[in-house]
């Protein structure tokens, strides 16, 4: 189980698509012994679709084997992350930080769909500065 959680991790770390999807494949198993089959029916579903990728729109398998699967803040050769870890990582900063959703309680609706659907373009200006 550790074997393919590292294998996970290099492939995104080392923009290697192939890997990615064989460890994908691998953890398959482990989602079913473990009950979580909502992971499993996504994972199963994922590995179908992204196999048929080649032959179904030759661009964008090209760009992922050529690493845009994955996000790089650095040049540096292990710092690939996976686009879901980065998206979660700047919401979650912008939720938790001052003035975020848990500091301010009496929010309408309509200023929690705002603040929402800005927090990532904030986060983008408060990580330039």
């Amino acid at each position: 189980m550790i074997r393919i959680g590292r294998a996970m991790i290099k492939a995104d770390r080392t923009e290697s698509w192939e890997s990615h999807l064989c460890a994908v494949t691998d953890i398959l198993p482990i989602f079913a012994a473990a009950g979580h089959f909502n992971n499993l029916k996504s994972a199963y579903l994922y590995i179908q679709e992204m196999s048929k990728l080649e032959r179904r729109n030759p661009d964008v398998y090209k760009k992922f084997h050529d690493g845009f699967h994955v996000i790089r803040r650095t040049k540096q050769y292990w710092s690939g992350l996976s686009c879901d870890l980065v998206i979660k990582q700047t919401l979650m900063r912008s939720v938790r930080g001052t003035g975020g959703l848990t500091h301010g309680s009496k929010m309408t609706e309509e200023q929690r769909t705002l603040w929402t659907m800005s927090a990532p373009i904030v986060s983008e200006y408060k990580l330039a500065m």
